[in-house]
């Protein structure tokens, strides 16, 4: 994929990797058509599930696969108009899952800080997109929880 870069994945091995790049409706993270509109969360405790939603060139409406377990309650963070991902803030369990996660857009908005921060050492990661670059997928490992989240970074032009 032309212009597009992994950061991560933080997290454990434990569950089954999985990868948005390859979702079965194929969306093509090096098209700047594709554009991720809408990040769904669920959690309680701790993070469970995570997906992706991302509208096509021609304005359709992609679901990714979710990943991870049906616990928690669900959230939504959907991206503003003319904005995209810039940041991704989570910590991890002592068990070396994904414990929380906040996430922020190109025009400073935040999505609520979801699941239970870890404030022991070494447990904080983030990943950011730099000046000119943003989030545009995920991969990682999950089973009945989010195990591991890293991110992809596409070049805005």
């Amino acid at each position: 994929m032309a212009n597009v870069t992994r950061q991560g994945p933080s997290g454990g091995s434990g569950g089954t990797s999985w990868d948005d790049a390859s979702i079965p409706a194929g969306v093509d993270f090096s098209n700047l058509g594709y554009q991720l509109k809408l990040i769904r969360i669920r959690s309680g405790g701790r993070i469970d599930q995570i997906q992706a939603v991302y509208s096509t060139p021609l304005g359709d409406i992609v679901e990714g696969d979710p990943h991870g377990g049906n616990g928690g309650f669900p959230h939504d963070f959907s991206l503003p108009k003319g904005s995209s991902l810039t940041q991704v803030d989570g910590t991890l369990s002592d068990g070396n899952t994904v414990a929380s996660l906040q996430f922020t857009a190109s025009n400073g908005s935040q999505s609520e800080l979801w699941g239970t921060v870890n404030t022991g050492p070494g447990r904080a990661f983030s990943f950011k997109a730099p000046p000119g670059f943003e989030i545009i997928g995920f991969f990682g490992n999950a089973g009945s929880e989010l195990d591991a989240l890293g991110a992809y970074i596409r070049k805005l032009t």
